[in-house]
């Protein structure tokens, strides 16, 4: 399937549009396109933090307030095994990374295909706020080496040491 309207909605953060069409057919929260692509990985990969909260809220509404149903939702990875995490901290999007780990900590624990996590793509991007907030969020969490698992075995670290500061 091609993109939905709420793919494209999502896309380009109309979030009031989404919460329109959501309360209409809360089925395309769950609408995958060719790329495995959710409507959450639409609106984390353009940074859309508004449309984010609104697809949250709509899931919520539409699901009830079953912890289970957003997680799945959240959780749902495209054709790289990627998560709208991961959508996120690859383009730097702070605040949705933020919205994201809010509702589902277990989110940074996901790894894609390439067995690197959020965090690693955080950390090699050179984002100092967004891998301090990630790292505060999990301090009370059970931190797995799949939390901070790089490619070819690199962890998170090793991008940290590789940024060049330009000092």
């Amino acid at each position: 399937m091609k993109n939905t309207i709420l793919h494209i909605l999502s896309a380009n953060g109309h979030g009031n549009l989404v919460s329109t069409i959501c309360m209409k057919d809360s089925s395309l929260l769950k609408a995958h396109n060719v790329r495995n692509e959710t409507p959450f990985h639409h609106a984390a990969r353009f940074g859309h933090t508004n449309t984010i909260l609104k697809l949250i809220e709509c899931a919520k509404s539409a699901f009830g307030e079953d912890p289970d149903v957003l997680k799945e939702l959240l959780r749902q990875k495209n054709c790289l095994g990627e998560t709208a995490l991961h959508e996120a901290a690859r383009r730097g999007h702070g605040a949705v990374v933020s919205t994201l780990m809010e509702e589902d900590l277990e989110l940074a624990g996901l790894v894609n295909d390439d067995s690197v996590s959020p965090l690693y793509l955080a950390t090699a991007r050179g984002s100092l706020d967004m891998v301090h907030n990630m790292v505060t969020k999990m301090l009370d969490h059970q931190i797995t080496p799949t939390f901070y698992s790089g490619p070819e075995k690199q962890t998170a670290l090793h991008a940290a040491v590789l940024q060049d500061t330009g000092t």
